[in-house]
C-alpha cells in the first residue's frame, strides 16, 4: 500500500507546518558540539556530520537546503551525511550554529519528553537492519532519525484527525526530500505487510527493535519484532545478533554525544 500524499487542506497550512519545523531548535547535547566544533579550527565537515546526523533538527535543515532546486538535486538527497558533503562546511556551519543558537531563546520548545532519545534510537536500529540488508545506512538511519518529526509541531495537537506520520510526511514532501523518504515516513505506523517501500519496513523494524532497548514515550502499533523482521525476509534467529548490535551502537552513540 503507498500512502498518499496528505490534504494540507484538511490538516494544517503547509507553510505553518513547515515553519514550525524550521523554527526546532536542535537539541542541548548536539547544540553544545557544534557550537564547540565551530570554533575549532581543525574541525572538518566530517565532525559536523557525526553531530547532525545525531539530532532530528540539524539533519532536517541540511537535508532541506541540500534538495533544494538551487542544488540540482531536489528529491534525491535521502542522508544527512551525503547533504553535509554537497553543501560544505561553510554552509553546515551556518545553519547549525544558527539551529544550535536557538537554545539560548526563552521558553525553546525542544519538542515532545523523550523525542529525541526515541528519534536516536529507532535511527541506530535501522540504520543496523539496514547493514543486514546491504542497503544504504545513511539513508536509514535518517529516516529513523525523522520518522517522528511531526510529533515535534506544537500545535499538532489542535489538528483535526491528523497524525503525526501524515504531518511529517507532509513537511517533509514540502522540503523536497526524496519520494521513498517521504513514504516510509508516512507508513512508519502502518502493518508492516502492507508497506510495499523497503525504507519503511526497515523503519518499522527499527523502531520496535529499538523499544525493546528503550520504551518509547508516545503511543506505538502493536507490531512485534518478529512481524517486521519477516516482512523484510529477515529470520528471527537473527533477532539476538540484531539486538546486541544495536545496544553496542546506542551505547557508542551516548559517549560520542557524552551522556551518561
Amino acid at each position: 500500500m503507498h500512502p498518499q500524499p496528505v490534504d494540507s487542506s484538511k490538516v494544517h497550512p503547509r507553510t505553518a507546518i513547515t515553519d514550525e519545523l524550521a523554527r526546532l531548535p536542535a537539541q542541548p547535547f548536539a547544540a553544545m558540539q557544534v557550537l564547540r566544533l565551530v570554533e575549532d579550527a581543525k574541525a572538518s565537515s566530517a565532525d559536523l556530520a557525526r553531530v547532525i546526523e545525531t539530532d532530528p533538527a540539524l539533519s532536517a535543515r541540511v537535508m532541506r537546503l541540500a534538495n533544494a532546486p538551487y542544488y540540482g538535486l531536489s528529491g534525491k538527497v535521502g542522508s544527512a551525511s551525503r547533504a553535509v558533503v554537497l553543501l560544505g562546511f561553510s554552509a553546515v556551519r551556518a545553519l547549525a550554529v544558527s539551529a544550535s543558537s536557538g537554545l539560548l531563546a526563552e521558553q525553546v520548545d525542544l519538542g515532545p519528553t523523550g523525542f529525541w532519545s526515541h528519534s536516536v534510537v529507532t535511527a541506530v536500529a535501522s540504520s543496523v537492519v539496514a547493514r543486514h540488508l546491504g542497503t544504504p545506512v545513511s539513508d536509514a538511519f535518517s529516516a529513523g532519525l525523522l520518522h517522528d518529526l511531526g510529533l515535534a509541531i506544537p500545535h499538532l495537537a489542535e489538528l483535526d484527525g491528523a497524525h503525526h506520520a501524515e504531518v511529517g510526511a507532509l513537511a517533509l514532501d514540502a522540503w523536497r526530500f526524496p519520494r521513498t523518504f517521504v513514504r516510509a515516513v508516512a507508513s512508519h505506523h502502518e502493518a508492516p505487510d502492507r508497506v510495499s517501500g523497503s525504507l519503511g519496513r526497515i523503519i518499522i523494524a527499527g523502531e520496535a527493535l529499538g523499544r525493546r532497548v528503550q520504551e518509547s514515550p508516545f503511543e506505538e502499533p502493536d507490531t512485534t519484532s518478529a512481524q517486521a523482521l519477516d516482512a523484510l525476509a529477515l529470520p528471527k534467529s537473527r533477532e539476538s545478533q540484531l539486538m546486541a548490535e544495536i545496544e553496542r551502537e546506542v551505547d557508542r552513540l551516548a559517549r560520542f554525544l557524552g551522556e551518561d
